[in-house]
């Protein structure tokens, strides 16, 4: 049978023969690229990029340490063992982060740079470029041998406690670290502060000296019983707090035992010791401020109460309570000098014991009864003779009533201050009779100007008379 003769392969299909062939050479100046570099695809360098600036975010985001203090100065041992504790915090927080555990759980695109996209040692380095002082820099830099990241750097710090125990060392004096496990049990309550708010720092300090406990020479961990112990020793009330603590069979000595009955038993409450003995703190603070409110307000019920005119039942509608005001020069706004000059001095004049004292039972100014006043007073007689008199014996204290006439004719009578209460009274009765000649006399005798009509002239002898 006739076959058809296989077809020869074209030049573009045929198999290579020999060696491979070598690369082309490059141009003079250019170096190889990696393999890695060279599969990675634009979209990979932007998502590492992109994660990388994301890291960066959260470090710095991290609070600086050390911080300064609100009023700018230097921070002392103890805040900044607080602030070193609270960074500690932070950091961990930081390596919690879903962005910064995927950066270093990715493997780098371009591993030439580096094997992952992030690192304890390269975390650290960031946050020592862009949280931490200029002295823990150097301190650091120097712990690590002073070359640089690819240097002793990523050999030293590959975890968190080893950077924490140089900085603390650094941040802190040497004398400072050795007794500060004796200064936090030497911790006593303030004065202001109340048992809870005493509890919250002396557990602050706590959690701060077990950062530093097996990391500093004669650091001692605080346990919870040293910790029970520190806090009785330090409230205000320690002896109050110690006999609830025995009606509760409570022995701090043995918390243990408490806290077993309290479970077995199902105490209500918390089961803690250590939490127990701040509820019965805080119960002990709530029955002492009690005590004192209750003693505050029987003190003052027992003080004897003031006599006030307003209260007074015998006090008939005429009265006028006046209280005490600023005292102000009135007639100073009339224009007459030898006027201004009269209230300048009323001003300045101290009130006298007599004119502060409270008035007697009121009575009428024209025959002196204490069952009416002198608007309504039945005795003709007497109510002319006290209109006719009344001008000249008022006019012998001007400055006063100068003040009280200008203070009537302009409705101000409740803001007079250093007049008699008498006088004031008597002069407003005159001014609110049914006859006005009086009230005008009085006026002219104390050399002031009335805009009362032209019918009332001023008298021939007056005061007023003689200036015009």
């Amino acid at each position: 049978m006739w076959q058809t003769p296989p077809t020869p392969p074209s030049p573009s299909t045929a198999l290579p023969s020999g060696p491979p062939s070598r690369p082309p050479a490059l141009p003079p100046g250019m170096l190889p690229m990696p393999e890695s570099l060279i599969q990675a695809t634009p979209r990979e360098i932007r998502e590492e990029h992109k994660t990388k600036e994301m890291v960066m975010k959260c470090v710095r985001a991290t609070p600086k340490f050390p911080a300064k203090t609100a009023t700018g100065a230097a921070p002392s041992d103890n805040e900044i063992l607080l602030q070193l504790e609270q960074f500690a915090r932070a950091t961990r927080k930081l390596f919690d982060e879903t962005i910064v555990r995927e950066a270093m759980l990715t493997p780098s695109c371009t591993p030439a740079v580096s094997d992952y996209l992030a690192s304890v040692p390269s975390l650290l380095w960031d946050l020592k470029e862009n949280v931490l002082g200029d002295k823990q820099k150097r301190h650091l830099e120097r712990a690590a041998g002073g070359s640089g990241f690819q240097g002793g750097w990523q050999n030293r710090y590959t975890d968190v406690d080893t950077f924490f125990c140089d900085l603390a060392l650094c941040s802190l004096k040497q004398h400072y670290l050795e007794r500060v496990f004796d200064e936090t049990k030497a911790m006593r309550q303030n004065d202001k502060e109340s048992a809870s708010d005493f509890f919250a720092r002396l557990d602050a300090r706590r959690d701060a000296v077990n950062f530093l406990a097996g990391r500093v020479a004669q650091c001692v961990h605080m346990s919870d019983q040293i910790m029970l112990t520190t806090f009785r020793a330090g409230l205000k009330y320690a002896g109050k707090v110690m006999r609830r603590l025995h009606q509760e069979r409570l022995d701090i000595s043995k918390p243990e035992e408490w806290e077993q009955r309290a479970r077995e038993q199902d105490f209500p409450g918390t089961h803690v010791a250590l939490l127990k003995l701040r509820e019965i703190a805080d119960n002990v603070e709530t029955d002492m401020e009690s005590k004192t409110a209750d003693k505050l307000a029987a003190e003052r019920a027992s003080r004897p109460t003031p006599f006030s005119p307003s209260t007074n039942s015998g006090r008939t509608p005429f009265f006028r309570n006046r209280a005490a005001t600023r005292p102000r020069a009135p007639l100073a706004v009339m224009g007459d000098p030898s006027v201004a000059t009269a209230a300048a001095a009323t001003s300045t004049t101290p009130t006298s014991a007599s004119s502060v004292a409270a008035p007697g039972v009121r009575r009428c100014f024209a025959c002196g009864s204490p069952d009416h006043i002198v608007r309504n007073c039945p005795d003709e007689v007497k109510l002319q003779a006290w209109k006719a008199n009344a001008p000249s014996r008022l006019a012998r204290q001007p400055q006063h009533v100068a003040a009280v006439v200008w203070s009537a004719e302009q409705s101000h009578s409740e803001d007079l201050t250093s007049v008699p209460e008498c006088l004031v009274e008597e002069v407003c009765a005159l001014m609110e009779c049914e006859e006005i000649e009086p009230f005008v006399a009085l006026c002219h005798l104390c050399g002031l100007d009335t805009d009362l009509g032209e019918e009332h002239a001023p008298v021939p002898g007056s005061p007023a008379g003689e200036q015009e």
